[in-house]
């Protein structure tokens, strides 16, 4: 049997010989095109193709690219950029947010939620570990994702709260923590492709930051403007809040109570609040309540002290409640009650209450106890001062107490304080107004400041005009509508002047007695009236002592007894010793002559002088030994010698002799025995010398005590024969002859014995006998 041809190969398709050499074979399974091993093998491929895709195109869009699309949502992130509560009701709010998704994958969607409702839950921070389902959110918009991002925008959306107690424990934590989070968890559909894609969920946990407890508040102004009608102080303040969330809350009218170190001294409120991210400036206003209690009242006069010191006083501001424009909030309210906000009240400078300061009539009063004098008792009968307060509400001051310190007005160091206790005051904030006073005041020269206090005081000795530069603080007592407060630390500072002594240069002689004679001196009683010009007065000083100075010499002392100075003229009875010094020929004459001048009624010209030893106050030597007081001494009348009765040894034995002898009735004008050692004098008549008495001792020593009179033992005289002496003893006859005398007496006053000079004219002279 004859082979059948074989089909011709690849290799022998060059030469295939014709169709027609090979009979017409049996009909295939499959249609002619087909035949080949080539093309069958295309059409298998197209049949399995086909089988495929119609089992994988169902399983890729209903398994596969849902499972893209939720893998696509589960690796993306969603972020809240900043997110807007308002509308608040008990049972819901309105949300409003800006936020975006990233990393979405490759798939460009647009993502719905079904239903446009999304879950809020609380998580993370301030939930103990366990999610906590707040509200419902309606009406979500869609998230349009392209190139792996999108934009979320949510306008007004209503927020249905599904546990009210959750979010009011949400509400406080937002207020008070650093950040929160927010699980937003619901059913969504994606429109990929022209198809939508069911069945997804979107659960994303977005972290935001809180309120943080509204840590940078600050108060830009403060101001107390008058009483408020309910009771109290008004309030206005405006107070800059840093929110440092994202979150904008609508709050409506807000209201707080004010507590200061413990105490609830007012409250504050503000309206139409919305509380935005970043700075906001809130206008509030309210009241000081009145304090009812020792708590309260401590509370206020510190807050006061602090703030009229320029210090700050730390306020602790909490929120008592929540009125949103939408209605009652309860979840909003109760976490916003109770939620504590430290503000610091810092006033812009320390405040100058007390200026101008006038010190009215100064008593300083040394203690015997205290020679130093670096302490001293003041008392200052009146003080007035300016006073305005920082705050415009009535104040009305009614007690101080001072503690000052007084500096020098040239070197400007501190130099003595001025503790002065509480006192009457009478203070007036609408008037400008102050007065009180200084009662029981201790003045006290700062240790190591002995010699400026001094100085101090020698200026108020010495000086006309003096400055009294002092600073320090008062504590006041102030009547408020908010009660009767202490106010402590009030400051002053400020440079009255006070009218000195003027070295006391107005000091006035009345009266000079003669009380006595020692070996030391002649003592003497002088009235005098010292002028004090200022308005300070001086006790407890002791014993003065001055030089008494005539003619550049010193002839003497005077003293001032423990009499004080007062103001105004004080009648002072001074001692002074006459007692130049006997070893000194000018102190001498210049006391010969100044006792010349008392006893003959002539005026003298002395001066009180001062010395480093003239009191007993240590700190007032050095203005005591600066003052240098001129006064006068005026003389008694010459009234020494009443009379003089001449006893002739006989006419002819007086003309050939030229001797006779004299009586001499005397007066002592002084309290202390008076006694005539011996006599040098002349006697004129008509200007022509009739006789003269030559040295002679009166023998014996004519004593006259004090206020008495009594006539001389017979004196000797010589008498010069002329027609002057010779009618002069006719005259003399008749009792009529009127004779000038000069003398020249040693003298004892008491047991003082000085020389002096004396002159009186038209001393009656009679005689007595003729032999």
């Amino acid at each position: 049997m004859a082979e059948e041809p074989k089909p011709p190969t690849s290799d022998s398709f060059d030469a295939a010989p014709s169709l027609e050499r090979y009979p017409t074979p049996r009909r295939p399974l499959l249609p002619k095109l087909g035949r080949t091993s080539r093309q069958r093998k295309i059409y298998i491929c197209l049949f399995v193709t086909s089988v495929s895709l119609a089992i994988f195109l169902p399983i890729l869009f209903l398994v596969i690219v849902p499972k893209i699309a939720q893998a696509n949502i589960n690796g993306s992130k969603l972020t809240l950029s900043s997110a807007s509560i308002s509308k608040a009701t008990s049972s819901s709010f309105a949300l409003s947010s800006q936020g975006f998704v990233e990393d979405a994958g490759s798939i460009d969607a647009t993502i719905s939620f079904v239903d446009g409702t999304v879950d809020v839950t609380w998580t993370g921070s301030g939930t103990n570990g366990t999610d906590v389902p707040l509200a419902r959110i309606l009406g979500m918009p869609d998230l349009v994702v392209k190139g792996a991002k999108g934009d979320l925008a949510i306008k007004d959306a209503n927020v249905q709260i599904v546990d009210t107690a959750a979010m009011t424990k949400f509400a406080r934590f937002m207020m008070l923590g650093a950040d929160f989070e927010w699980r937003l968890n619901g059913k969504a559909q994606a429109k990929a492709f022209g198809m939508t894609i069911k069945g997804l969920t979107m659960d994303k946990t977005v972290k935001m930051k809180a309120l943080n407890g509204l840590r940078n508040i600050s108060i830009t102004s403060f101001d107390l403007p008058r009483n408020d009608p309910a009771g109290g102080i008004q309030i206005v303040t405006t107070t800059l809040m840093d929110n440092p969330s994202p979150m904008t809350i609508e709050l409506g009218t807000i209201e707080f109570s004010v507590s200061f170190e413990g105490a609830t001294v007012g409250t504050l409120s503000a309206k139409n609040v919305t509380l935005v991210p970043g700075a906001n400036s809130l206008p509030l206003s309210g009241r000081l309540l009145t304090g009812t209690t020792p708590t309260a009242l401590k509370a206020l006069s510190q807050m006061f002290t602090s703030y009229i010191a320029g210090q700050p006083a730390n306020l602790t501001v909490t929120g008592t409640n929540v009125v949103p424009p939408s209605g009652a909030a309860d979840w909003l309210v109760k976490g916003f009650q109770g939620i504590p906000l430290s503000v610091s009240l810092v006033p812009p400078v320390p405040q100058k209450l007390i200026s101008d300061i006038k010190l009215g009539d100064m008593d300083v009063a040394f203690s015997p106890n205290d020679p130093s004098g670096l302490s001293a008792a003041v008392s200052v009968g009146s003080l007035t001062a300016t006073f305005k307060s920082p705050l415009a509400f009535p104040l009305k001051i009614n007690q101080v107490q001072q503690r000052i310190t007084i500096t020098s007005a040239s070197t400007k160091e501190d130099i003595a304080t001025l503790e002065a206790p509480t006192a009457e005051a009478d203070g007036d904030s609408t008037k400008g107004t102050l007065s009180t006073k200084v009662a029981g005041g201790t003045l006290k020269a700062i240790p190591g400041k002995n010699a400026q206090f001094a100085e101090f005081m020698k200026g108020l000795l010495t000086g006309d005009t003096v400055p009294f530069p002092l600073k320090g603080s008062s504590t006041v007592q102030a009547a408020t509508a908010a009660g009767v407060v202490t106010i402590s630390n009030v400051p002053i500072v400020d440079s009255p002047t006070v009218k000195g002594m003027n070295s006391l240069r107005n000091i006035r002689i009345n009266s000079v007695a003669i009380k006595g004679g020692s070996q030391a001196g002649i003592q003497l009683e002088i009235g005098t009236i010292l002028g004090n010009p200022s308005q300070i007065s001086l006790s407890g000083l002791g014993e003065i002592t001055f030089d008494m100075v005539f003619q550049n010499q010193k002839v003497g002392t005077v003293s001032l007894p423990d009499t004080g100075i007062k103001r105004g003229e004080n009648a002072i009875t001074a001692t002074a010793l006459f007692n130049p010094a006997p070893d000194s020929a000018d102190a001498l004459a210049a006391g010969k002559v100044m006792l010349t001048n008392f006893l003959g009624g002539r005026t003298s010209t002395i001066t009180i002088n001062g010395t480093p030893q003239s009191g007993r106050i240590g700190s007032l030597a050095p203005a005591l030994a600066t003052l240098s007081i001129p006064t006068t001494l005026n003389g008694i009348q010459p009234t020494l010698i009443q009379s003089t009765t001449l006893s002739l040894n006989g006419v002819l034995g007086t003309i050939i002799s030229q001797t006779a002898s004299v009586t001499i009735a005397l007066t002592n004008p002084f309290d202390a025995p008076f006694t005539l050692v011996s006599l040098d004098s002349t006697i004129k008549s008509s200007g022509q010398t009739i006789a003269a008495i030559e040295s002679q001792t009166v023998s014996p020593a004519f004593t006259l005590q004090g206020k008495t009179s009594g006539s001389t033992p017979k004196i000797d005289l010589k008498l010069q024969i002329n027609g002057a002496a010779i009618t002069g003893l006719f005259q003399a006859v008749g009792g009529n002859l009127l004779v000038d005398v000069t003398a020249e007496m040693r003298v004892r006053v008491g047991s003082y014995e000085t020389t002096i000079a004396y002159a009186q004219n038209g001393v009656r002279t009679s005689l007595g006998s003729l032999f």
